[in-house]
């Protein structure tokens, strides 16, 4: 099954923190085969990244 992280913010932030525990459940405390993903804005544009 897929997992979602999202996360909305109202100034820059790093999402390391919230991602490494994100990142364990992907293998290390989950089953977690079909894969994940990361998207964020970047001025008008959008960024995604998928594994």
């Amino acid at each position: 099954m897929c997992q979602l992280l999202g996360m909305n913010c109202n100034t820059p932030t790093d999402i390391v923190f919230s991602f490494e525990g994100f990142r364990r459940r992907a293998g290390l405390t989950d089953c977690h085969s079909d894969g994940f993903g990361i998207a964020f804005f970047e001025g008008k544009g959008v960024r995604v990244f998928s594994r």
